[in-house]
């Protein structure tokens, strides 16, 4: 390649079928697509020369999905036999829950499940085989470390401290984590130990009465696209406005099972 001359765009992905045009529905369907003007369907009983030739599909960005028509395509026997996958897709969800109601849709769909690795804690996922024979995954991704993710989650966060939601506190925490204050590191190894630690924190919280935690500042860093650091400057305050506390905070946070969770939370005071 010259110097200068940049590099070529991905316009799409060909998917070869003897049935394109079943193929296409399948995907037009599973992911939201449209069709390229001129590739829809013909009315019930009309020629559909397009459908046995090729067909594509758009969204609102991205690559796009074609279907280029073929006399016979031999069915892929992956993960064993003589027929490799040579490609196939990778689609990603945001969470497990996501991930079960995709299951759903594809099975209802017409896919064929291979593989099911729902239960990894690593990265969770389902391979399939489409209509033609295709391998496709579906699996559950990280959040990415964008800023607006983090502010959302430090929200959510603030919002069950205000409202004395435990389960909601627990959540955002990893299991183990550690917390550092007071020049003591304070791990929490199992859920029981997080529940204690937590609950006691929640308990002498609300004993100062009627109170809101909100973010006076918030400085996100993302650390790649799975883990960032948050510095938080939390103000508590009373109904008539007057403050009640007010400190600083770093929070370490990784992508665990498609939701970001709280490894590590230091109090600077």
């Amino acid at each position: 390649m010259n110097a200068g001359h940049g590099v070529p765009a991905l316009r799409q992905v060909v998917l070869d079928g003897t049935d394109i045009r079943t193929l296409a529905e399948f995907y037009r369907r599973l992911l939201g697509l449209r069709y390229r003007p001129g590739d829809e369907p013909p009315a019930a009983g009309l020629p559909d020369p397009q459908g046995r030739d090729w067909l594509v599909l758009r969204g609102d960005g991205g690559p796009q999905v074609a279907f280029q028509q073929v006399a016979s395509l031999p069915e892929v026997t992956w993960p064993e036999g003589p027929v490799s996958q040579q490609l196939h897709l990778d689609l990603t969800v945001s969470s497990t829950d996501e991930l079960d109601a995709q299951h759903e849709r594809a099975m209802a769909l017409g896919a064929r499940l291979l593989d099911d690795q729902s239960e990894d804690p690593e990265e969770p996922l389902r391979v399939y085989a489409d209509p033609a024979g295709h391998p496709f995954c579906i699996f559950v991704a990280g959040p990415p470390a964008g800023s607006d993710e983090l502010v959302r989650f430090m929200a959510a966060y603030a919002e069950a401290w205000t409202t004395g939601d435990l389960d909601g506190i627990l959540g955002a925490y990893a299991t183990p984590c550690f917390v550092v204050k007071d020049g003591r590191v304070l791990r929490q190894e199992d859920e029981a130990a997080k529940a204690r630690y937590f609950g006691d924190l929640l308990a002498a919280n609300r004993r100062e009465g009627p109170h809101a935690w909100t973010i006076g500042q918030l400085d996100p860093r993302p650390l790649g696209s799975d883990a960032a650091m948050v510095t938080v400057r939390w103000l508590c305050r009373r109904p008539d406005g007057s403050t009640l506390s007010e400190f600083l905070d770093s929070y370490l946070l990784a992508a665990e099972r498609g939701r970001w969770r709280i490894l590590g939370d230091v109090v600077h005071g």
